[in-house]
C-alpha cells in the first residue's frame, strides 16, 4: 500500500501512516541500538536518540523511510549525506559515526548525539524589538563559526545547497571546561521533499534546497559554485537581524520571483532593526547580492568580515574577536550592566546626600512671624543660630524670655496653609513645643 502511495503524486492518509509508523522508541534497531525517545521527522526519516547496546553510549541514529528506500534518488541522497559528513571532520560539521541496513531492511545514519536547539528555534525566540547588540553579537559569534564549518565542506569539493537555520544546530557542549554553545551544520546532501503547508521545502520541479535560501542564479538553473551557499549564509543573516527573509512572502512562487527581479529592492537591515549599524548591513546586503561576483568569494571571507565588523558608522561598540567570543549569555550581560549602574547610582547618591544635608543644616534660619498683644503680626528676619547640643548631656531648660523663645525656634519659615512650631514656657522654666496651624480660615 506504501509502495503504491509513493507511486502517486501526492501522499495519501496510508503513505503519511507508513511514513509515521516505520519505528518507534523500545525498538532494537540491527540489534545494536535500542531506540529511547524520537528526536523529530523530516522529510526523508526519523531521529532518535539510541543507546549502543554493547558500548552503552548514545547515539543519534537517522533511519529512511521505508518508502523512501524504494527512490534510488533518495537511497543515493541518503548515502551521500553519510559519505560526506563522514569525511569532512570539523568541529563545526555533524559527525557521522556509523551507516548501515538493518535486517529488516532499515537505512540508517549513527551520527553524535546533540544536545541544544536549532538555530531557527533560538532566532524565533528572541522578538525583534529584543534583537539588540547583545543579541547580535551572539549571533556573530555563531555565524563565524559556521562559515568556518562550511568553508572546509567547499575545500572538500562539498556544496551544501540546503543552507537554512534549521540545518544549523546549536550544541551546548559539556566538553570544554565551562561548557560552551558550538554550533553544527546537519543535512549534507540531503534535498527535502515538497509540503504544502511548509514553503521552507525543496520544490519538486528539481530545484533542490529551500525557497527561501536558495540563490537566484540556483533559480535560473545556472551552474552554481560555493558562492551559492554564501547567498544563504546572508540570507540567514538577514532573518536573523530582521525576523524574516529579504524575498518573504505568502506563495513560493512570489518569493523565487523576487530573488531574480532585480528591479524589486529588499529593505535596508538597518532600517528594520536600529541596532544593526552601517558596516553590518553593507556586509549582509553584499553577501545576498543577485550577481555572484559582488558577493564574498568564499565562506571564510564572509567570516573575516563578520569578525572585523564594528560600529564605524557612529563609534560604539566594537565587535572584536574578545567581545564575541565573550558573548554567550547576553541576559546575564545586560543584568550585570544594570547592577553596575545600580551601584554607580547609589554611590554617587551616599556622597550626595551628605553635601545635600549640609546645605540644609548650614543655611540660616529665620524666626516665624509672631503675634503681639495689640493682635499685629509682627516679622522677623534676624537669622537665628541653632545651638550645638552637647554630647551625652541632658538638654537644660531655657530661660524664659521673649529673646530666648524667638532663639530657640525651629529654623523653618512657615507658610500659608502649613504647621509652624512655637516654643511655649511652662511653669518650671522649661520649654514646651506646641504646633500652631496657620491655615488660613482658621
Amino acid at each position: 500500500m506504501a509502495e503504491q502511495e509513493h507511486k502517486s503524486t501526492h501522499l495519501g492518509a496510508a503513505g503519511h501512516a507508513a511514513k509515521t509508523a516505520a519505528l518507534a522508541p523500545g525498538e532494537v534497531l540491527d540489534n545494536r541500538f535500542k531506540l529511547i525517545n524520537e528526536i523529530g521527522q523530516g522529510g526523508m526519516g526519523q531521529v532518535f536518540e539510541a543507546e549502543h547496546l554493547t558500548l552503552e553510549e548514545r547515539r543519534a541514529v537517522k533511519v529512511l523511510y521505508r518508502f523512501k528506500s524504494d527512490s534510488d534518488v533518495a537511497v543515493q541522497r541518503f548515502l551521500a549525506e553519510a559519505k560526506i559528513q563522514a569525511k569532512l571532520k570539523h568541529p563545526n560539521i555533524a559527525r557521522v559515526i556509523d551507516a548501515g541496513v538493518s535486517a529488516e531492511g532499515h537505512r540508517f545514519l549513527v551520527m553524535e548525539l546533540l544536545r541544544g536547539e536549532s538555530l531557527n528555534d533560538w532566532m524565533n525566540r528572541t522578538p525583534l524589538e529584543q534583537k539588540d547588540i547583545y543579541y547580535i553579537n551572539e549571533l556573530l559569534h555563531y555565524m563565524v563559526q559556521v562559515c568556518v564549518g562550511l568553508e572546509q565542506a567547499h575545500r572538500h569539493q562539498v556544496v551544501h545547497r540546503d543552507l537554512k537555520p534549521s540545518n544549523i544546530f546549536l550544541h551546548y557542549d559539556e566538553s570544554f571546561e565551562p561548557p560552551r554553545v558550538v554550533p553544527k551544520i546537519l543535512d549534507f546532501g540531503v534535498a527535502k521533499q515538497v509540503d504544502a503547508e511548509d514553503l521552507k521545502l525543496t520544490r519538486p520541479d528539481g530545484i533542490c534546497g529551500t525557497v527561501e535560501y536558495i540563490s537566484p542564479e540556483r533559480i535560473r538553473g545556472e551552474d552554481s559554485g560555493v558562492r551559492s551557499d554564501v547567498y544563504s549564509l546572508g540570507i540567514i543573516l538577514y532573518e536573523a537581524m530582521a525576523g524574516a527573509t529579504p524575498f518573504h512572502s505568502t506563495t513560493a512562487s512570489t518569493i523565487l520571483a523576487r530573488a531574480v527581479d532585480r528591479d524589486f529592492k529588499p529593505r535596508e537591515l538597518s532600517k528594520i532593526n536600529g541596532h544593526v549599524f552601517g558596516r553590518l548591513n553593507r556586509i549582509c546586503m553584499r553577501a545576498i547580492a543577485r550577481n555572484p561576483e559582488k558577493r564574498y568569494a568564499s565562506p571564510a571571507e564572509l567570516a573575516q568580515a563578520l569578525k572585523s565588523c564594528h560600529h564605524s558608522d557612529d563609534g560604539q561598540i566594537e565587535i572584536t574577536d574578545t567581545l564575541i567570543k565573550a558573548v554567550h549569555g547576553p541576559r546575564r550581560r545586560k543584568i550585570a550592566i544594570a547592577a553596575a549602574i545600580g551601584v554607580a547610582l547609589l554611590i554617587g547618591g551616599v556622597f550626595y546626600w551628605p553635601g545635600f544635608q549640609g546645605k540644609l543644616t548650614t543655611e540660616p534660619a529665620v524666626s516665624p512671624p509672631v503675634t503681639r498683644a495689640d493682635g499685629a503680626v509682627e516679622n522677623r528676619k534676624t537669622p537665628i543660630k541653632e545651638p550645638t547640643p552637647a554630647k551625652n548631656k541632658q538638654p537644660v531648660a531655657e530661660p524664659t524670655s521673649k529673646r530666648t523663645k524667638r532663639a530657640a525656634a525651629p529654623k523653618r519659615l512657615s507658610r500659608a496653609g502649613s504647621k509652624s512650631i512655637k516654643p511655649l514656657p511652662d511653669k518650671a522654666g522649661s520649654v514646651i513645643i506646641r504646633t500652631v496651624d496657620r491655615t488660613p480660615g482658621k
